[in-house]
């Protein structure tokens, strides 16, 4: 079996750089249980811990990382039956 060749570009133009992605996994804590300062304050310190951790994936596997991937929920965790209005409230931040 024979590997096919790259698709090159039909219009002259260079194919794009390559680059790298990492799958980050990380731990999630739930914020269901919190009352509404509490879960922004557990979702801030979930951003302040992803940053380290993105930040040291990307001095681990080199600057060509471009992409890092979080799981589903991971600054809040999962609503465990929150009704929309509370879960709003609690997780949906205007970073300005």
């Amino acid at each position: 079996m024979t590997t096919p060749p790259a698709a090159a570009p039909q219009d002259g133009a260079q194919p794009p750089a390559a680059y790298r992605a990492v799958a980050l996994q990380i731990a999630t804590h739930a914020v269901n249980a919190l009352g509404v300062p509490e879960a922004r304050e557990a979702i801030r310190a979930a951003i302040d811990r992803i940053t380290a951790q993105i930040a040291a994936a990307v001095a681990w596997h080199g600057p060509d990382t471009r992409l890092v991937v979080l799981p589903e929920y991971a600054l809040t965790g999962f609503p465990m039956g929150d009704p929309i209005e509370a879960w709003a409230e609690k997780a949906a931040l205007d970073p300005d």
